[in-house]
């Protein structure tokens, strides 16, 4: 049996693959037919059973229905034969372009994509991270006191404005002040006693987060992950377009606004790049936990967690098939990340627990 298609596989120097794929013209032909087949289902002629009627009646109502969706049929069967072939796993979603398409000469495409870089996880019990000691300054504690002291301000400089009265500006917070605020407390110590407390408590997730990155961007170095440029040219160009698509948002013009922020459109990409290379970095490593270590999530987890969502209507969203796919791949990632923890601090990590929001980057 002679061979249904013919292809050229070409690499180019930032990572990406393209596939240049002939399909002869009777495997083009049996794929049309049985999409054919499914379609006239749902075509209706009068005095017809569905799919009974002439050919050519059915094929006038698919109109070009017929070409689309045969070759929606035909080219992902071709591209993952050719795959399995070459031993090749996708990174990114595969983009098609196809140049011919013809009764008479087949189908000629072309398959562009990337593929996942190939690396071996690290021995994680080699990483060493520094704890940060957590302190409050009395600086600190001064400079909240400033911010709240001119939110205060502010207030009664509004409220005598409306009572076409004058307001000088208080200069320092007292208790009486503090009373008149009402934040549940009524003297300046204990104003400076629950600053501390909420400060000591943002740093210390601060420095929780640190770690966890020094850990993660350790276990990249000892993985040796390299992140192919193509992925990250991907992503550039659609942080570019939605960063424009916000700019028209708010009636400006792309080149004033830039002018004013004083950069450039090539000094965001450079800023761009690094953060989208260390994110798909970072997404490779877990993945890659996630695999080796077989971890997964059982269905009453994924429930407990769409049922934790107070929104309503985020909850709808979530429960969707998407919305479960995508809150089980938060709940792996985070599994991977208490899998590297456990490994580098040698204790028991707590369970996982998703934001509120579930806000990490849902497209």
């Amino acid at each position: 049996m002679a061979k249904e298609y013919t292809y050229t596989k070409e690499v180019d120097k930032s990572g990406k693959i393209t596939l240049k794929v002939q399909v002869q013209k009777e495997k083009f032909a049996a794929t049309k037919e049985k999409t054919y087949t499914r379609l006239s289902q749902d075509v209706k002629v009068s005095g017809f059973r569905p799919g009974k009627a002439p050919k050519a009646v059915i094929e006038s109502k698919i109109g070009p229905d017929l070409f689309e969706k045969t070759l929606n049929d035909l080219l992902p069967e071709v591209t993952f034969d050719i795959l399995q072939e070459e031993g090749l796993e996708p990174l990114n979603r595969l983009k098609y372009n196809v140049k011919k398409v013809s009764d008479d000469e087949g189908v000629e495409y072309e398959a562009e994509f990337v593929e996942y870089p190939k690396f071996k996880l690290g021995d994680m019990k080699k990483i060493k991270v520094k704890e940060e000691a957590v302190e409050v300054a009395k600086e600190d504690i001064d400079a909240e006191k400033k911010r709240i002291l001119d939110i205060y301000n502010k207030q009664k400089k509004a409220e005598a404005d409306s009572d076409k009265k004058e307001y000088t500006d208080a200069t320092e917070l007292t208790d009486a002040i503090v009373t008149d605020m009402k934040l549940g407390m009524d003297t300046v110590a204990k104003l400076e006693e629950q600053i501390k407390h909420q400060l000591e408590h943002q740093k210390k997730h601060l420095a929780e987060d640190k770690k966890v990155q020094d850990m993660l961007d350790e276990a990249i170095k000892l993985s040796k992950i390299k992140v192919p440029q193509a992925i990250v040219d991907e992503e550039i160009e659609r942080q570019e377009a939605d960063y424009k698509a916000r700019i028209e948002q708010l009636g400006l013009k792309l080149e004033d606004f830039l002018k004013a922020q004083k950069t450039s459109l090539d000094e965001l990409k450079k800023t761009w790049n690094e953060s989208a290379e260390k994110r798909i970095a970072t997404e490779l490593l877990l993945f890659e936990i996630v695999k080796v270590e077989k971890i997964q999530v059982t269905q009453e987890e994924l429930s407990r967690e769409i049922a934790s969502i107070q929104d309503p209507k985020m909850k709808e969203e979530y429960a969707s098939e998407a919305g479960q796919r995508f809150v089980m791949s938060v709940i792996l990632q985070q599994k991977a990340i208490n899998w590297l923890r456990e490994t580098v601090e040698g204790k028991k990590q707590p369970a996982i627990i998703i934001p509120e929001g579930v806000d990490t980057g849902k497209e």
